[in-house]
């Protein structure tokens, strides 16, 4: 008895995991999303240093991680500062419905560079 009512309660909670999961963050234009993404902007706005740094070679006089640092530098303080914004202005509509102010929405969301040479 004690076997099958363990086995039961097991079973339930097994089967209720899936029916409980959710979206990591709040759905779009929400106050609450634009505070978690002003947050996550400002905490990890430095995985822009490292996305803009690993850009490919364009065909500029200077070597790619030379414009790179200083696009990096650039780009992490706007993220940055971006994220502050929205923390601040959370409770406020702005921009309209609360959309990001940078696309794409959060730092970890660019897609790869395509022009990469692999060795």
């Amino acid at each position: 008895m004690k076997k099958s009512a363990v086995f039961v309660f097991l079973f339930l909670i097994l089967l209720g995991t899936p029916l409980r999961a959710q979206d990591l963050f709040d759905p779009q234009g929400t106050p609450l999303r634009k505070l978690e993404r002003g947050g996550a902007n400002t905490l990890l706005g430095g995985l822009e240093f490292f996305y803009r740094l690993r850009q490919p070679d364009n065909g500029t006089i200077l070597p790619p991680w030379i414009t790179g640092i200083g696009s990096s530098i650039y780009y992490t303080c706007k993220r940055s500062l971006a994220g502050i914004y929205e923390i601040v202005t959370a409770p406020f509509p702005l921009p309209a419905n609360g959309a990001p102010v940078m696309k794409p929405e959060f730092a970890w969301q660019y897609p790869p560079p395509k022009n990469l040479k692999k060795k």
